[in-house]
């Protein structure tokens, strides 16, 4: 009977951050991957998506299909659910498990900041400065700039949120209020994958500027240093005291491995639905920090590709302990989904809509966990059910962070429309999960109670789900774990 040392369920940003601390450490992993070396994309072969999907305005549609209809980065494959998944959705729930090589990694493009570490992590779990450098160093990472000269970590976001930024500085400069650019998963550097500022982040970039982490998983198959093995879909996990049982089906057929250690790193999603079907767990609830998705109206109209830049520009205001909003600049892709997502733009007539939207400033406004709607997963025969459980607090939050975003904005020309924002379904935004929490529902090295040999390294184990940026927290505590994993002497 062959007994692999390590197995890596997942090839996501989690997944890839602990194949990579292992692989420092001389250990060979055998990755287990629903998706293929051959989906990677390259933002070339994007072009001919429509920009009407992009995943950062997926605004106001509640029904489940509009999930599953996202192309930003390509990621419409990332939504596909293939017939050996085992999760079912319901309609109220916007959360899908990702089943393609890089996981959300080719959605994310997303903001890049570790300085969480220290308050979402208790000090037994918390992630060392080197596990974070790790992250910096595997993940490129730059901060956006509002002005013409930009240093060889800065990309230059759009010129004209500049006077925004300043001006929302000074409303906030006598509160805890925190105003900040963000910092994204793009490289600036020179060289092949060196942003180009072509302006093109919404369809694909052209040379690979936006970390994937599909990417790093390519090279390192490629260079032997994992086994990869794709088209595996994972159902069940079977403990027993000198090794795992992993179960699942690859094309329809149904396959075995057997692991000294196994990795579990399938996203927060997937990976609390597994433990579910092997019956482990009953039932597992997964957080959410629930999004509103609006605008704010500007005096005149913005014309975002009159420079070139990146098409991610966007203001980050934080409300402690509340909620967060993100500004982001206009963008020529952003108006045809702002009026077909917000149905009070739609109910105006045309002519009126369209003097509107091209002076609106999209704005996602995403509120603590606490204050938030959930998701519970439950066995029901040989599937895994999703239910939306909602939170009395969460439309009370809803108005409360609307006032105090509205007093930020405040002498910057920005109007903010209330009855713009809507509320998609819960999970839409994909920042869910904490349904293993460590120290209390998994161990320091993320292992459920009553398991031993297996480790979960994604957002099942965060201790709670941050406002703002998670996927490098959870990179940087995947590779802690990771590093201390322990395995048997043949």
């Amino acid at each position: 009977m062959k007994i692999a040392d390590v197995v890596v369920i997942g090839s996501g940003p989690a997944a890839t951050a602990a194949i990579g601390m292992l692989i420092r450490r001389g250990i060979h992993p055998q990755v287990l991957d629903a998706g293929n070396l051959d989906d990677k994309f390259r933002g070339t072969e994007l072009r001919g998506l429509s920009a009407m999907s992009t995943e950062v305005l997926a605004l106001g549609n509640s029904t489940s299909a509009s999930v599953a209809s996202k192309s930003w980065f390509g990621s419409s494959r990332t939504y596909n659910q293939p017939a050996e998944s085992r999760i079912e959705y319901s309609a109220k729930v916007g959360a899908r498990a990702t089943y393609q090589l890089g996981g959300f990694s080719r959605i994310w493009g997303g903001t890049f900041d570790l300085s969480e570490c220290d308050k979402i992590f208790p000090v037994s779990v918390r992630p060392s400065d080197e596990h974070r450098e790790y992250v910096r160093q595997l993940v490129p990472n730059s901060l956006t700039s509002f002005i013409d000269s930009t240093s060889r970590e800065e990309v230059r976001g759009h010129p004209r949120f500049t006077r925004v930024f300043r001006a929302i500085e000074r409303n906030c400069r006598q509160s805890e209020v925190e105003v900040s650019r963000a910092r994204l998963a793009i490289d600036s550097r020179s060289g092949p994958s060196s942003c180009t500022g072509c302006h093109g982040c919404f369809v694909g970039c052209p040379v690979d500027a936006i970390w994937f982490s599909g990417t790093q998983i390519h090279e390192w198959a490629r260079s032997g240093l994992i086994s990869y093995e794709p088209r595996n879909v994972v159902n069940t996990l079977h403990e027993k005291d000198d090794y795992v049982t992993i179960r699942g089906n690859r094309c329809d057929s149904p396959f075995e491995v057997k692991a000294q250690r196994v990795i579990l790193a399938a996203g927060a999603l997937s990976s609390s639905a597994i433990l579910v079907n092997s019956s482990i767990y009953r039932q597992l609830r997964l957080q959410d920090t629930s999004a509103s998705y609006g605008a704010a109206l500007s005096p005149s109209r913005w014309q975002s590709t009159d420079v070139v830049q990146h098409g991610l520009s966007q203001i980050w205001i934080r409300f402690p302990e509340s909620h967060v909003a993100q500004l982001y600049a206009p963008d020529s892709v952003h108006l045809p989904k702002l009026h077909q997502r917000l149905s009070s733009l739609r109910k105006l007539a045309n002519p009126v809509s369209q003097v509107l939207i091209e002076r609106l400033i999209p704005i996602i406004l995403i509120r603590e966990a606490s204050h938030s709607d959930s998701i519970e997963l439950s066995k029901q025969g040989d599937h895994v059910m999703t239910r939306a459980v909602t939170n009395a607090k969460s439309e009370i939050q809803h108005v409360r962070a609307l006032h105090t975003l509205r007093k930020s904005l405040r002498g910057t020309g920005l109007l903010l429309l209330s009855q713009f924002f809507e509320h998609p379904s819960v999970g839409t935004g994909q920042h869910v999960g904490a349904s293993l929490p460590h120290l209390s529902g998994s161990d320091e090295l993320g292992r459920p109670p009553g398991l031993n040999r297996v480790h979960v390294v994604d957002g099942s184990v965060l201790p709670k789900i941050p406002l703002g940026s998670v996927t490098p927290l959870i990179m940087a505590n995947a590779a802690r774990i990771a590093s201390y994993i322990q395995l048997t002497e043949a």
